[in-house]
């Protein structure tokens, strides 16, 4: 801080001697002209508002250890007024002292504060005046400060659009009007639904609403923030809410930029969705487990615990009983924020106490009560439905004749049998010999989880037959043997309709130990010329698709797996064309196979036929037919 003193003392000049006594230094007074200012240009016509003023004046630091103080509305004082067109407000007239103190020992700084009176409105000034008594001349001075009161429009926001049932709804208001002081964090109070100056929310459900507080993020920011949550009831910082409806948000700014009480309203909305429901099969056996999948994400209404969804909503029957059953217990959640929830249980097994009866032919039906749908419709029935029926399984030999040497491999498809579609399933089936009547007990496994086909294998032996290993000699014929519980009513011999239970069936299926294999089991015919329509052709012509067409049988009993290659060379030998099937045929059994070719030029060809196992194991399975055709 510079000081400017005056010292006034009479000198001698030109040697003349003084005709007064020195002064001592405790004569000399040193005088500094104050300074004035606000914290601020502007400020709220809100109730409350409050202004800090700064004095700045040596003149005033009368003590240097201790903290010295001043008022009064005479010199040396601080007077504010407040003037509305250039006339003071009656509040200010005659002006008001502020009482001012120094902000520490021996700073030369005074500050003071004052709360604006009620009669203050947007558009008045504010004058503040220090009466110095003493300047840098000695003599008394005024100095002035100016501000202005005026009011801001506030901003209402939410931090999201959208919410869950049970979630916290953020609520920001900006509004530098209601920053009153500057020294503190200021509130918005909670007060009367629809009054001046507050925050209320109401919902579709409560439309009555209630008023939540909000407290300034940080000192002097005039950002304020509060919260409530959306539950089943209103009280404290909660308020009732159901899924769909709107919340609506209100903030009163009682003075806007133009001075006037507005209300900004802000809306989001309580998220709801459509549930959807989802069995695990089409198609279930009589005493299958079922699987079934809610996924509704409006129920997962705690992302940080696993939800659940009442018992009630549930709602499974089949064909064979009247009324619906529900589950026993509340269906739980697949894990934390899944929105996704499972029941899991068992035909003509209890379901709630009772027993859920299935038979042959039933439907099964299960319905999802969704609370309310993403349109806002309560109690909405959502269902999924499945068959309820017997299948005739099937047990198959993977050859029909056997070297000593050959792992046997048995497969039985039976969907029945995939009671958990969400296991590797097995049972056990009976194979035995010409020799060893009592035979063995198969394992047989399900090839996948949900497939319905079941494989096992085995070995041979000339010894006592012992796990995996059957007693056999040469030319034995092998049978496996497998009970079918669930069969279709029309393959039990003398079933009587609607009679149940089921009677089981049995299921056999042979082969043979050591029969002679033909060495090539399959027979082709040469290829025909076809057009599209399979009419024969004499002659095919350039740019039209025509068919070549071979009978293909298998001469061997049991299903021949076959690689069947067409190829078509010029009339030079090169090879202009190559297709290829690879598939099954039947034991016993014949297939007509066709490959259509568009010719691109005219000329003679050499159409070749080939039936081989693979191409990794290109041994062939019939003699090699050609036929020559001619294309114009």
């Amino acid at each position: 801080m510079n000081w400017l003193g005056i010292l006034c003392v009479v000198l001698l000049v030109g040697g003349l001697a003084s005709t007064a006594p020195s002064p001592s230094a405790s004569d000399l007074k040193y005088y500094a002209t104050g300074t004035i200012s606000l914290d601020k240009e502007v400020y709220s016509p809100e109730d409350g508002a409050i202004l800090t003023v700064t004095v700045v004046d040596a003149d005033r630091n009368l003590d240097s250890g201790a903290v010295d103080g001043f008022t009064g509305t005479e010199a040396p004082g601080v007077i504010i007024q407040v003037t509305r067109d250039d006339v003071p407000l009656a509040a200010y007239d005659p002006p008001v002292a502020i009482t001012m103190a120094e902000t520490g020992k021996n700073t030369n700084t005074f500050q003071g504060r004052h709360t604006l009176s009620s009669e203050v409105e947007d558009g008045d000034v504010i004058v503040v005046m220090y009466l110095d008594s003493e300047d840098v001349s000695g003599d008394p001075r005024t100095i002035t400060a100016y501000a202005s009161v005026r009011a801001h429009t506030g901003e209402l926001v939410l931090d999201k659009a959208e919410y869950r049932m049970g979630e916290s709804v953020k609520v920001t208001v900006t509004d530098i009007d209601l920053d009153l002081d500057p020294q503190v964090k200021d509130t918005i109070a909670a007060g009367t639904v629809g009054a001046e100056g507050v925050v209320d929310v109401r919902t579709s459900t409560d439309r009555t609403g209630m008023t939540i507080s909000l407290t300034e993020t940080a000192v002097d920011s005039g950002v304020f923030e509060g919260s409530f949550t959306l539950g089943t009831f209103t009280a404290g910082s909660t308020i009732k809410a159901s899924k769909h409806d709107t919340i609506t948000v209100r903030y009163n700014d009682a003075h806007d930029a133009s001075g006037r009480s507005v209300d900004i309203i802000v809306n989001a909305q309580v998220f709801a969705s459509t549930g959807a429901i989802q069995l695990d099969k089409d198609r279930y056996s009589v005493n299958a487990q079922v699987t079934v999948t809610i996924t509704d994400p409006d129920e997962n209404e705690n992302v940080d615990a696993v939800d659940w969804i009442p018992n009630t909503a549930l709602n499974i029957r089949t064909t064979s009983i009247s009324w619906p059953l529900n589950p026993t217990n509340d269906i739980d959640e697949t894990g934390v924020d899944t929105g996704v929830f499972e029941y899991v249980f068992t035909l003509n097994q209890p379901v709630g106490g009772a027993i859920l009866t299935a038979r042959d032919g039933d439907s099964l039906v299960v319905t999802y009560i969704d609370p309310v749908d993403a349109e806002g419709r309560q109690d909405v029935a959502v269902t999924a439905v499945a068959e309820i029926g017997h299948t005739t399984g099937t047990v198959t030999f993977d050859k029909s004749s056997y070297e000593f040497t050959d792992v046997a491999k048995i497969t039985v498809e039976d969907p029945d049998m995939n009671t958990n579609a969400g296991l590797r399933e097995s049972f056990e089936i009976a194979v035995f010999s010409d020799t060893d009547l009592a035979g063995i007990a198969l394992t047989v496994t399900e090839t996948g989880v949900n497939t319905g086909v079941f494989e096992g294998a085995f070995t041979f032996t000339t010894r006592a037959s012992e796990s995996g290993r059957l007693s056999v000699t040469e030319g034995d014929i092998i049978t496996a043997k497998y009970v079918d519980e669930t069969p279709k009513p029309e393959d039990v011999a003398g079933y009587q309709p609607e009679t149940y239970p089921i009677p089981p069936i049995v299921i056999k299926a042979t082969a043979s130990l050591g029969e002679p294999r033909p060495a090539l089991p399959i027979l082709t015919s040469s290829p025909e010329l076809q057009d599209a329509q399979g009419n024969p052709l004499v002659k095919g012509a350039v740019g039209v698709q025509v068919l070549l067409v071979t009978e293909i049988s298998n001469l061997a009993s049991t299903t021949q797996s076959m690689l069947y290659i067409v190829q078509i060379k010029d009339s030079v030998g090169a090879v202009v064309y190559l297709s290829f099937i690879s598939g099954n045929v039947p034991g016993k059994g014949s297939l007509t196979l066709g490959i259509a070719w568009t010719p691109e030029e005219a000329g003679s060809y050499t159409v070749e036929v080939f039936a081989w196992k693979s191409w990794s194991d290109p041994t062939p399975l019939a003699e090699t037919k050609s036929v020559e055709i001619t294309v114009e």
